[in-house]
């Protein structure tokens, strides 16, 4: 009599990766759909570092307070006299520099206007003053 084996054959042994690629598939649609997307305007620009920059020494100093005052030589000046008094002062300062200390809570448009009107008079350049980051 031949011995019966009790040994049963070996059966290949498989593993089921279904469960774990659908496991990684939705960690996937998960990680798309929560990602926040950067929008870039297509152009490497170089950052200025308020610390590198050195302080502006301009003769002419012209400052907008927050209710769109314009002060030039401690006097309050109107838009519409911005331009004569800044024709002075350039003839008196041949380098035709000036300076803008503008307050956080003024106008843009105004401060575009002050800018426009001190150009037309003849300023070369004009600096806007900014608070350091510290």
């Amino acid at each position: 009599m031949a011995r019966e084996s009790r040994i049963a054959p070996e059966e290949d042994a498989e593993v089921d990766l279904t469960p774990m690629l659908d496991v990684v598939f939705i960690l996937l649609i998960f990680f798309i759909v929560t990602a926040t997307f950067v929008k870039t305007p297509g152009a490497t620009v170089e950052k200025i570092d308020l610390k590198k920059v050195a302080p502006i020494n301009s003769p002419i100093m012209v400052a907008l307070t927050a209710d769109d005052e314009i002060w030039i030589n401690r006097k309050a000046v109107k838009m519409r006299e911005v331009y004569a008094t800044m024709q002075e002062m350039v003839e008196d300062n041949s380098s035709g520099e000036a300076m803008i200390l503008v307050d956080g809570q003024s106008t843009t448009g105004v401060l575009l206007e002050l800018q426009s009107n001190m150009m037309t008079a003849g300023v070369k350049s004009i600096n806007i003053s900014t608070e350091p980051q510290s």
